[in-house]
């Protein structure tokens, strides 16, 4: 049996006990919360490409009067969708990051899967099976996250503590996803409800009009949610964790104000919040830089980026690194040398993300994934003064990231330039993070421009294709354009 097929089977082994371990971990000594943890897992760990806009929640899916019983029950379940976005970071976080870096010019695709080869190439189809699964998983934790606020709507058993950090939760888990679903695909369904009929014939809604649902419901999370963590490891999301996406939420749609102001607000927590000035801790467990990070749930992870990106041998599958995006940095940009590895089996060069250091490891985790982290906040403020004139500003912004790389100020001094080298920054410091490349290249309008070694992007393929199911499923659903 080759090592790969070995490290296949160790990684599925243990994606296995992450289901059973989930229920030990979130739901010691209580039998009702045991029966609620297998209900939840059920209702996440759904393998169907059919996401929850057409398909109805299984009959094991959780009930409002039994996990709305009392406090400790109902905060189990928010729990449990932090401990599937660990387990299912294979399929959002890493898929996210691992697909639209193959799509962009961050990395290249090692696997003979035509699912893989069709995103590389730019020339994905409707029904590709990772589309399709992360649609899915998306609105997965959409259903849950209207479940709790249904269900705490007609609960009259929890407390009224409990209802904020519940409702606080559940609007931010529900806008962190739709953020993804409409910078991926444009127009998505805006399912705020769980009842089944309703849900399988709805429409597209307006990018405008998702945004508008993302804003209003980070808001209201962020005026009820504690700026205190509630533990030390900062796995659940306070104040700050919804500021963060508000300030990106508004960057992105052009709000310069309010970006400069949500970025601002973290930025300003000096003490809470700290650029690391050894980048070799920037993804620590205990970085101050971070904002907001999912927990290792089991051995042998401790993220799955540390075992999808780190290459100890040629890649026959996986991803690497472009040439391209490695030989790029500064030759002085510390970034390069502690976030960028490189093996030369053979003697052909490979080079892969570096950032998390631990593949394998049986010991107490070292790293959790970051989700969000300050490096990016500095970057939203400085786009943000730029657009508004604030040379200074930007220039105070970009040169925190740039000096925290060992780098020089930066010599742009005008809004295009500080434009373009904000750009650049967020290239080498967000880089195989969680899509940031491919998205400030689409929305700024600048993918075709700068990804002219991709032959086959067109205009068509700034957003993904609607599952083929979904439009199948549902006689309401359209398709994007060019497919």
């Amino acid at each position: 049996m080759t090592t790969h097929k070995i490290q296949f089977i160790k990684t599925s082994i243990g994606r296995l006990l992450f289901k059973i371990n989930t229920a030990k971990i979130l739901l010691k000594n209580n039998t009702k919360a045991i029966a609620i943890s297998f209900g939840l897992i059920i209702l996440l760990g759904m393998t169907s490409c059919e996401d929850f806009v057409q398909v109805d929640p299984p009959k094991t899916s959780l009930s409002a009067n039994a996990v709305f019983e009392n406090d400790k029950d109902a905060l189990s379940v928010v729990a449990g969708v932090y401990s599937r976005m660990y387990q299912g970071s294979n399929l959002i976080t890493s898929s996210i990051t691992t697909l639209t870096g193959m799509y962009s010019d961050e990395l290249i695709n090692h696997y003979n899967q035509t699912h893989y080869m069709e995103i590389f190439q730019n020339q994905i189809t409707a029904s590709n099976s990772n589309i399709s699964s992360m649609w899915a998983e998306f609105y997965r934790y959409i259903y849950t996250a209207n479940a709790i606020l249904e269900g705490i709507e007609g609960s009259d058993k929890l407390s009224e503590a409990v209802k904020k950090v519940l409702e606080g939760e559940a609007r931010f888990i529900r806008a962190f996803c739709y953020f993804y679903l409409v910078n991926l695909f444009g127009d998505v369904p805006i399912v705020t409800a769980t009842d089944y009929n309703e849900n399988s014939v709805l429409s597209r809604n307006t990018v405008t009009e998702v945004y508008d649902l993302i804003i209003n419901d980070l808001l209201i999370a962020e005026d009820i949610l504690d700026k205190d963590y509630q533990s030390s490891q900062r796995i659940r999301p306070n104040a700050f964790t919804v500021s963060a996406l508000l300030a990106r939420a508004y960057l992105y749609t052009e709000d310069w104000a309010n970006a400069e102001l949500m970025a601002g607000k973290i930025i300003d927590e000096v003490g809470l919040y700290n650029l690391d000035a050894d980048l070799n801790n920037v993804f620590l467990i205990a970085s101050t830089e971070t904002i907001w990070q999912v927990e290792a749930v089991f051995s042998p992870f401790n993220t799955f980026d540390g075992i999808n990106y780190i290459l100890t041998r040629k890649p026959t599958y996986g991803v690497s690194m472009t040439p391209e995006l490695a030989n790029a940095f500064d030759p002085d940009d510390n970034r390069s040398t502690h976030w960028v590895g490189f093996i030369s089996p053979g003697g052909e060069d490979y080079y892969f993300a570096y950032k998390y250091k631990v593949r394998y490891s049986y010991d107490s985790p070292t790293e959790y994934l970051k989700v969000f982290r300050l490096a990016e906040q500095y970057l939203i403020r400085a786009e943000a003064r730029a657009q508004q004139g604030d040379i200074t500003g930007a220039q105070a912004d970009i040169n925190a990231i740039r000096n925290r790389a060992g780098l020089t100020d930066t010599p742009a001094n005008d809004v295009n330039s500080l434009l373009l080298a904000i750009e650049q920054e967020k290239r080498f410091e967000l880089f195989v993070e969680w899509g940031h490349r491919w998205f400030d290249l689409k929305r700024t309008n600048r993918a075709e421009a700068v990804l002219t070694g991709k032959p086959n992007l067109d205009a068509n393929d700034l957003l993904f294709p609607i599952p083929l199911q979904e439009i199948l499923n549902n006689p309401n659903m359209t398709q994007n354009p060019g497919y």
